[in-house]
């Protein structure tokens, strides 16, 4: 019997049994599905995580100036200036205690409104330094970026994201235009191409940035910001609001982190400075993917087991149901391995009937999901050929055996049955 002959001969003896077939093949649908569907998931997350992490760096360390746990009261008498943070000399001291740092880069906050059309916006102003476009790994979409120039002469210059020249300037050409920040006029001079995902872990849209020189914000505006809010009234002291900490190689992240640290914890022992490991953070978070992967690959196991035995069974029952026939094959010169094969396709074609809803299952749940709780899926190939050859291993594995029982069968003994 060729392949082709034993293939029509199981499809045919399917569709005798629609219903039987399709009932016995949910196990392995539901069993692929779920596979399908994790994955699409967990590989979405995956790439996500992954553009997150490329957004930050991955051979960045980041620093953050945070006001200390026993500051955060607020209510301050306005003659107190509230001291904290990350400041310009320990940058210095970074450099000597990581040989691997290749650059510091400080990040100003402004606080001060952008202005469009009489209206503040909720762009956010930057102070920075010119090193930051490689830092960040960020591109220039229009004009440049900040150069040592506008840092040594403190030109009232800046660079929009994406976003704040969208809405800033429109249609209109932002280069060379003004942009009001506080009560002062800067010059745009450049546009950053648009980033795709910023990222809970980015933890801010850079889309939405304006970046100034370091210099230039230091002369007109110093150190020393002022906030009202909601019933308080206080002076602030930060020099670097944020920094990144660029390493020569990603290898030497894991290296150069724990020196970061303690040198750190050394300038800061109240705790007003977070660091945050890009790597770190990837691999925290494949962590528990991998975690997720194998609780999804378990129950997927699980129903494809259970559908595994759906076949076994309903292949038995065939087997007995078909007694007849299989004596008038032999005695009609078919061999035991004729029949054998005969009712291995019929599983194996099953399984992959199985398989192919499943792919459709899951792939249809995983979009429901990712549509309703806002995430992102990604579906290989890889995983859908997984999904067949795991089907057609599931039609193998337990259709083995009611085939081997079926080519057994002795020719009389199954004419004379009833």
């Amino acid at each position: 019997m060729t392949p082709w002959e034993a293939f029509r001969l199981a499809l045919r003896s399917l569709a005798q049994h629609k219903l039987r077939s399709f009932l016995t093949a949910l196990g392995v649908i539901f069993g692929v599905g779920a596979v399908i569907s994790m994955m699409a998931i967990s590989e979405g997350a995956r790439r996500e995580t992954l553009e997150q992490i490329e957004a930050l760096g991955i051979r960045n360390i980041r620093l953050k100036s945070v006001l200390p746990p026993r500051d955060k009261g607020g209510g301050q008498d306005s003659q107190f200036v509230l001291d904290y943070g990350l400041k310009l000399a320990d940058l210095d001291h970074l450099r000597a205690a990581c040989p691997e740092l290749v650059q510091a880069v400080p990040l100003r906050d402004l606080r001060e409104p952008v202005w469009s059309d009489g209206k503040k916006t909720d762009f956010k102003p930057l102070a920075t330094l010119p090193a930051y476009l490689e830092a960040s790994e960020l591109r220039v979409e229009e004009g440049r970026f900040l150069c040592a120039v506008d840092e040594a002469e403190r030109h009232p210059v800046c660079v929009l994201g994406a976003r704040a020249r969208k809405i800033l300037f429109r249609a209109r050409p932002a280069v060379g235009e003004s942009v009001r920040i506080g009560d002062a006029y800067f010059r745009v001079v450049g546009v950053m191409t648009g980033r795709a995902s910023s990222g809970a872990i980015q933890g801010r849209d850079v889309d939405s940035d304006i970046y100034i020189p370091f210099e230039t914000f230091v002369s007109r505006l110093g150190t020393t910001t002022f906030i009202r809010d909601a019933g308080r009234f206080e002076r602030v002291r930060i020099d670097v609001d944020e920094a990144i900490l660029q390493m020569g190689d990603v290898n030497r992240v894991e290296s150069a982190a724990p020196r970061v640290r303690r040198a750190v914890e050394r300038l800061h022992p109240k705790g007003d400075v977070e660091i945050v490991v890009p790597l770190e953070l990837f691999k925290q978070r494949e962590a528990t993917q991998r975690i997720f992967r194998l609780v999804m690959i378990s129950i997927a196991a699980i129903s494809l087991l259970v559908g595994g035995i759906g076949i076994m069974n309903i292949m038995l029952a065939g087997v007995v149901e078909r007694t007849k026939e299989i004596g008038t094959r032999r005695a009609l010169g078919a061999r035991k391995r004729d029949i054998l094969v005969q009712f291995l396709f019929e599983a194996v074609v099953l399984a992959l009937l199985g398989g192919f809803l499943g792919v459709a299952f899951g792939l249809g749940t995983a979009a429901s999901i990712a549509a309703a709780a806002g995430w992102r899926m990604a579906t290989t190939w890889a995983s859908i050929l997984a999904a067949f050859l795991v089907s057609a291993a599931t039609g193998v594995v337990f259709g083995t055996y009611p085939a081997w029982r079926a080519a057994g069968l002795d020719p009389i003994e199954s004419l004379r049955s009833e």
